[in-house]
Parts: structure tokens; sequence; C-alpha cells
């Protein structure tokens, strides 16, 4: 899925690129009906690289949900699968309360987690991911910028190689 949603990122990514370089050769009959008829080529430019910021900025929010959900998912499911000495009752009881509050759990506690086993400065990386998503989904303020910005292309490979190492574990 992850892979899907990075595919679909590249191929808007492509049209705007088309579209710039439509623009530029004046091939006004593609536009017709489009909210950049009639428009100035420099206005449309700027336009379209506005498009472009935007879009990078949502992949990042769509590839880091995705990467979210799968790891809530996969404690979930490693936690209610551990064996235990403790007696059933409570560790059903246990997994339970899991399920219902994983939600809640910060997603920074949740990848150290795995510092024991997975490459810490890559571990690292994927929390600057995250208060990049944060930053973005929260109004991007001013005041409170990220220390770095995150490219999409970067994210999907931390991410990704996040969730393939899950699958080894």
């Amino acid at each position: 899925m992850l892979d899907q949603i990075y595919k679909n990122y590249t191929l808007i990514k492509d049209s705007i690129k088309i579209t710039k370089r439509s623009v530029f050769k004046n091939y006004n009959d593609l536009y017709q009906k489009t909210s950049i008829a009639n428009e100035r080529i420099d206005s449309v430019t700027s336009s379209l690289d506005s498009a472009q910021a935007d879009l990078d900025d949502l992949m990042i929010l769509a590839l880091y949900s995705y990467f979210e959900k799968s790891l809530r998912e996969f404690v979930i499911q490693k936690f209610s699968t551990y064996n235990s000495t403790l007696d059933s009752q409570i560790v059903e009881n246990m997994n339970e309360l899991s399920k219902k509050e994983i939600d809640r759990w910060k997603m920074n506690e949740l990848i150290d987690l795995f510092n024991p086993v997975l490459d810490p400065r890559k571990l690292g990386d994927i929390k600057q991911i995250n208060k990049y998503r944060n930053w973005i989904a929260h109004g991007k303020k001013i005041d409170n910028p990220p220390s770095a910005t995150v490219d999409p292309k970067r994210a999907f490979d931390l991410l990704n190689w996040f969730l393939l190492e899950l699958d080894k574990l």
C-alpha cells in the first residue's frame, strides 16, 4: 500500500511537470474549461509551484498515516500473541486495554520500542518525519517550524524500510 501511495504521488508530480512544460509551449487549447485557462504564464507557473509544495506536504501526511496505522497494528498483533507466564485473564485484560488505548500512545515511544533491533539513526530520522508531519497537520505554525524539512522520497524510503523490517520480526 505504501508503494501505491508513492506511485500515485509520482504520477501527479509528473503531471504537474508536463503541465508546466505545456504552458511554456503555449498549448492553450489543452486548458479549456480548466482553472488555468486565460491565465498568464507566470501566474500559472506560480500556481503549479504552490500545488507541488502542497502535494509534497500531503504526501508526507499520507505516507505517515499509513505507516502509523501499520505500526500500531503490528504492536497490537505482536502483543496479543505474546506468550506470558502471567495469568491468562491478566494477559487478556492487557490485550483489551492495549487495543482500546493504542491510538493514544505517542508515535515516538512506539518507534523507540525498536531501538534494540533497528538502526537508531534511521529511527531518529523517522521521528523527524513524525515531527514534520505534525507541523503540517497542525497548520504549519511559523513560530514553531520543524528543524528540518522532509522530502517525500526520503520519507517513503525510510518508512518503507521500517515496515519491511517489521515483516522480518
